[in-house]
């Protein structure tokens, strides 16, 4: 960590050096690279967040409450701020209008909650052009395949976002 912060800063001193990565086990992971110093070579915290159901049922906003007060309790946490990295459901175990329903749902959760400073979606594109396989369905996007038309065919998700993004 300390010589990755240290080429960020002599890459762009202005720039803020965003840690740890973590899905899943994200709390313990975060929580033994801080004991190990690990914050002083960063000025923000990112996680990923997959929840298996909605985002209420999951109380994903109590994940970035954890997350808060974990960071808070060693030095300059309380300035770190939270991105979260990844976040996202599938739309070969949810449905393409379920997934879309729940990514607005994470957003309004955590902008309401006022921890998370970025919130980025998982993933632009799907990343094959299989619609059955989970792991490859989490794109906003369908990937281009000869039975479209189109290069990128927009998911719900995408239209959600961007309706989303014009009001809020």
């Amino acid at each position: 960590a300390k010589t990755t912060y240290e080429n960020i800063k002599k890459g762009n001193p202005q720039a803020r050096a965003v840690g740890i990565t973590a899905a899943g086990t994200g709390l313990s992971l975060i929580k033994t690279a801080f004991d190990m110093g690990a914050y002083s070579h960063m000025e923000d915290v990112s996680y990923h967040l997959y929840p298996a159901g909605s985002p209420e049922k999951a109380k994903v906003g109590d994940d970035s409450r954890s997350v808060r007060e974990l960071i808070n309790q060693y030095p300059g946490g309380s300035d770190m701020k939270i991105w979260l990295t990844e976040m996202g459901w599938n739309s070969a175990a949810h449905g393409k209008n379920v997934a879309a329903k729940y990514l607005c749902k994470e957003f309004v959760i955590q902008m309401e909650a006022e921890l998370v400073e970025r919130m980025l979606w998982y993933d632009m594109v799907d990343d094959q052009t299989d619609v059955t396989y989970s792991e490859a369905t989490f794109g906003m996007l369908e990937r281009w395949h000869p039975q479209n038309k189109y290069r990128f065919l927009a998911k719900p998700a995408y239209v959600a976002t961007a309706a989303m993004n014009g009001i809020l």
